[in-house]
Order: C-alpha cells, then structure tokens, then sequence
C-alpha cells in the first residue's frame, strides 16, 4: 500500500533498509486499516493502489519546515495544477544528524520515533484531502489538524495494545519511561 521513495542526495547516516521495512510495515499492517475503517478510503489518483512517500531533504530546505505534509494539489490533474503529481503523496524530512539544512539538526533516532506518528497524521490528511476533493468542499485547517490528530490516537491504541473509551489519564500516557514511546499524544 506504500510506495517508499528516498532522496539519494539525503545527508548521510540518515534511514537505512530496515527503516523502510519498518516503516511499510508499519503502514501496510495497521495504518492503513486503522485510518479506513475511521475515515474511508483514499482516493486513487494514479490508480496505483499505493501511497507515495517521500523522504527528502527537500523539506528540511523549507523555511520552517514541517516534519511532514501533504499537498492537496496533488489529488488534481496537471491540467487545473501544474505542479500536480497526480496521486496521493507524502513528503516527510530526511535525518539531518549534522543539521546541513534550515530545519537543524534532526536526528536519526528522532526520525524513527516520530515516522508512525506522522504516517498516521498525514495519511488522516490524504483521506481527508481526497474525500473533501470528491464531495467539492475541502476542511477548514482546525478540522483537519483535528481530524489527523485523532488518528494519531486511533493508530496508536492498536501500537500499544489500548481501547478508546477508557479514560485512561495522564499516568498512562505521561510516564517518563516512555508509555508514548512514539509521541502519538504530543499535541494533548
């Protein structure tokens, strides 16, 4: 369900083979499901059955630069958005250990932790997008960010063996050993 692209020109020392593994399994196993049963499917722009991820230092370039997005632009054909891909993608920084690019030092550690938190979010986002493109009508940004966080929390309750519903508290999930290893409740 993912097709995962790197950046050759990446810095080095940044994911390697077992990452990406990792991270379509990740996606492949529990993501993708987690989110469809929620949300609904995703559109299929390039009609390849497959998300596109991207891992660039290209978004580390960015001014401020987000951890990860998505362009709606890309749910559209050239013809209406020149910069169009034509499919559903993601881009997502690349580890940057010596903090070449705008975005600073970004670990590879901190990417690995952060990588199922931001599949979750920004896939949110690709259903969002497509669904909203279907019907004409796209979300407001704080229904959106609400709606991907929410999805953060989904994903992680099937991560971490948890129910929604059970109240579970700040002692569950703020134990300083690390109950959100992934940081799924950052934004709480």
């Amino acid at each position: 369900r993912a097709i995962i692209v790197e950046d050759t020109l990446n810095p080095a020392d940044g994911f390697v083979a077992a990452d990406f593994d990792a991270m379509a399994a990740d996606f492949d196993g529990t993501i993708y499901d987690v989110e469809v049963d929620f949300f609904g499917a995703p559109s299929d722009i390039d009609s390849n059955q497959r998300i596109v991820i991207v891992v660039t230092k290209e978004v580390n370039k960015l001014t401020s630069p987000p951890l990860a997005f998505v362009a709606h632009a890309n749910l559209f054909p050239v013809a209406t958005c020149p910069a169009s891909n034509e499919g559903e993608y993601y881009w997502t920084r690349a580890p940057d250990p010596l903090g070449t690019y705008n975005a600073g030092e970004y670990t590879l550690a901190d990417a690995r932790l952060e990588t199922r938190e931001l599949l979750a979010h920004e896939f949110a986002h690709i259903i969002q997008g497509s669904r909203r493109k279907a019907v004409g009508e796209f979300m407001t940004a704080f229904n959106a960010e609400g709606g991907a966080t929410a999805a953060q929390e989904f994903v992680s309750f099937v991560f971490e063996g948890r129910s929604d519903g059970l109240n579970y508290g700040a002692d569950a999930i703020y134990v300083s050993q690390g109950a959100d290893p992934n940081g799924y409740y950052g934004y709480m």
